[in-house]
């Protein structure tokens, strides 16, 4: 369900998850995601109670503004995947690829690709649109190492390492985007700390899921 991975992400508890979400009664009204991060949660909930609305809360401006723009600058955010993608897919039919070799022509190929997006991420005077600048960033946690958050020391921008290069065919979840966009269409998308979503309705449900800070793991 998660549209990327992301240190923490609870797509592998849901099953542990569910007895505890299940079957609820009274019928949650609203379902409020203190620390959103992928939004998978959410997703998740909103399968077992259509009706309920959802308010996804993320601190960090950098995947809020992915958020963000697949809910609302979609149009222009997967013409950007789409072109990095054909131009990711691409270079393994250019270059020579002899999967024997650790460092094949088509993974350096990838990976300077990979770092002219990261260099050019770092300024927002680089894009024409918001949407552009966060399409770029989810392209890059789909190609970098492990789906691992680092960032840049000197301004604290996104910085991870590129990944292995040696994925076959799209890089990107068009299914896991469009099922996102479905189940949150109606959804409150909120970009603050925790401690200033402030929701007192009947029927409530709280989910506090921290995030890993600074964590490689």
């Amino acid at each position: 369900m998660a549209i990327f991975k992301f240190a923490g992400g609870k797509g592998r508890m849901l099953k542990k998850y569910l007895p505890y979400f299940s079957n609820l009664s009274p019928t949650p009204s609203i379902f409020i995601d203190y620390f959103g991060g992928t939004g998978a949660i959410s997703v998740w909930f909103k399968t077992l109670y259509p009706k309920v609305h959802i308010v996804l809360n993320e601190m960090n401006t950098e995947i809020y503004g992915i958020l963000k723009n697949v809910l609302c600058g979609y149009e222009t955010f997967s013409r950007t995947l789409a072109y990095y993608d054909t131009i990711y897919t691409r270079l393994s039919e250019v270059y020579s690829w002899d999967e024997s070799e650790e460092k094949s022509d088509v993974y350096r190929a990838r990976k300077t690709f990979y770092l002219q997006l990261r260099e050019r991420y770092a300024d927002l005077n680089n894009f024409g649109s918001e949407a552009e600048k966060y399409a770029t960033l989810y392209f890059m946690l789909q190609t970098n190492f492990g789906g691992i958050w680092q960032r840049r020391v000197k301004d604290n921008i996104y910085y991870t390492p590129f990944g292995n290069g040696k994925q076959k065919g799209s890089v990107i979840r068009w299914r896991e985007l469009e099922n996102f966009r479905e189940a949150l269409k109606d959804a409150t998308l909120l970009n603050r700390n925790y401690i200033d979503v402030n929701y007192e309705v009947e029927n409530s449900i709280h989910y506090f899921d921290p995030p890993y800070l600074d964590s490689h793991t």
